[in-house]
C-alpha cells in the first residue's frame, strides 16, 4: 500500500475494536479520564537506584495497590467503545 493511502487510512478510518473475550473484565473508567488532553499524554519515569531491589516486595506492593478501589485501571490495557 503507497504512504499516502496508508496515512489517508490512519488519518480517516474509524478504529475497530478488538472482539471482547469471556474472560475480560471490564473496569468503567471516569468522564475525566477520556479527555483529548489525556489522550494526547505518554509519560515514561525512569529512576535509578544505587542498591538492588527486593523484586518480591515491590510486586506485592503492586498487586495490593491494584485490589484498592479504582485502581485496577492502572494495569488494564484500555480500550475505546466504537
Amino acid at each position: 500500500m503507497p504512504r499516502m493511502a496508508v496515512f489517508c487510512k490512519w488519518v480517516w478510518d474509524k478504529p475497530v475494536a478488538p472482539q471482547r473475550v469471556h474472560t475480560d473484565t471490564v473496569v468503567p473508567l471516569y468522564s475525566n479520564d477520556d479527555t483529548m488532553v489525556n489522550r494526547k499524554l505518554a509519560f515514561e519515569y525512569t529512576m535509578q537506584f544505587q542498591e538492588v531491589l527486593d523484586a518480591e516486595k515491590i510486586a506485592n506492593a503492586l498487586w495490593r495497590l491494584l485490589e484498592k478501589p479504582g485502581w485496577r485501571k492502572l494495569g488494564s490495557r484500555l480500550r475505546l467503545n466504537v
